[in-house]
């Protein structure tokens, strides 16, 4: 029978988790009292479950225990799941239809270098500032509505005031207008010892190279005050970030989530339509702009500076072709739309054919 764990007990179980990934989000929500545990007994558990609202799931304990379903009965539709290793797959796969997953990236900070990360703060373009997060920074974030996860965190911390007590970060901002920033938790410092990167750049300034600069600021004040910053990639492009700056040794590992109904080919566009033609505009425009360097004869740092943009806009589109292969893969997908799908995927296909003609173009250049 699974019992519900007192919410003061919940620390008590803590061990079991210490090895999941993404376990700093877990620990800041722990600390925030925003977490539920179960467990079959509270003495010697067979099966211990974290449930953070509807939005993920963590489990640890005997996947092989004949209890198991009656935790995985507790888990909502399409909150994440994460487990202490792939061998959970096979057990948790067989309970629900539809069944899929996420790829995520766990990199190490051993290797971080101070005098790296100096290097890589490099000036700002004029009419940019960079600074520490302070209240009216947050403050401008609501009433800009920079991204929607950033407004959700100061909304679910209770305020403008609450995040920047319980946060460290900072921001790139043109003029009074925040295009760019980085925070980190300090929720999860006593029980992890280090503090998880969360970074958002606003659309229109992506691909220019500033959330390398503002990560850069971020990671240089925690090293120096010995605190240790984890990052755990969502995609490429985050694993990309992440490898420039100094994390080494990637570790890819897999989370879950199950839904009642599969993907759609609506839902598909609905998800990555905006992404797709927001790459198609970047690509457009860095062509354009490739005709009057090519006319001039650039210099190198030109050359690398357009392959390093178009570097992101191909890393952008194929990323939506790395989900999608996902979802065909974990049998996800609607019977009858597969094939568009399939046809999806190849318009995609095409256009990352396009973009590497271009390079190759721009690597001929004199």
């Amino acid at each position: 029978m699974i019992q519900q764990i007192p919410q003061n007990q919940l620390m008590n179980f803590w061990h079991y988790f210490k090895n999941h990934k993404m376990k700093n989000p877990l620990a800041q929500n722990l600390a925030w009292s925003k977490v539920k545990g179960f467990s079959d007994n509270l003495d010697n558990p067979d099966i211990v479950m974290f449930l953070f609202n509807h939005w993920a799931c963590y489990l640890a304990g005997n996947n092989e225990s004949e209890k198991l379903k009656e935790f995985l009965a507790k888990i909502p539709e399409k909150a994440i799941i994460y487990v202490p290793s792939l061998e959970w797959e096979p057990r948790l796969k067989p309970y629900w239809t539809y069944f899929g997953y996420l790829s995520r990236t766990e990199l190490s900070a051993q290797n971080l270098s101070l005098e790296k990360i100096r290097r890589l703060s490099t000036a700002l373009p004029e009419g940019f500032q960079i600074k520490r997060v302070d209240l009216e920074v947050a403050k401008r974030i609501l009433s800009q509505n920079l991204a929607d996860h950033w407004v959700n965190v100061i909304n679910y911390l209770g305020g403008p005031e609450k995040f920047i007590e319980e946060g460290v970060g900072f921001c790139i901002q043109e003029g009074e207008k925040v295009v760019s920033i980085v925070m980190g938790y300090k929720a999860s410092m006593p029980i992890t010892q280090s503090i998880e990167l969360d970074i958002v750049t606003h659309p229109d300034y992506r691909g220019r190279g500033f959330a390398t600069l503002v990560s850069a600021k971020l990671i240089e004040y925690l090293l120096k005050e010995g605190i240790e910053p984890h990052w755990d990639a969502a995609n490429p492009l985050s694993s990309k970030l992440a490898t420039k700056l100094g994390f080494t040794d990637p570790e890819p590992y897999k989370c879950y989530y199950w839904r009642n109904k599969p993907w759609t080919i609506s839902e598909l566009k609905e998800a990555y339509d905006s992404q797709f033609k927001k790459g198609l505009e970047n690509f457009e425009l860095l062509k354009s702009e490739m005709g009057s360097f090519s006319a001039k004869g650039q210099e190198n740092v030109v050359k690398y500076s357009l392959l390093s943009r178009l570097n992101k806009i191909y890393e952008s589109i194929n990323g939506i072709l790395l989900n999608i292969n996902r979802f065909l893969e974990s049998r996800i997908v609607a019977d009858s739309d597969i094939p568009q799908f399939k046809e999806y995927a190849k318009k995609i296909n095409l256009q990352l054919n396009t973009i590497d003609k271009l390079k190759h173009e721009i690597l001929s250049l004199d």
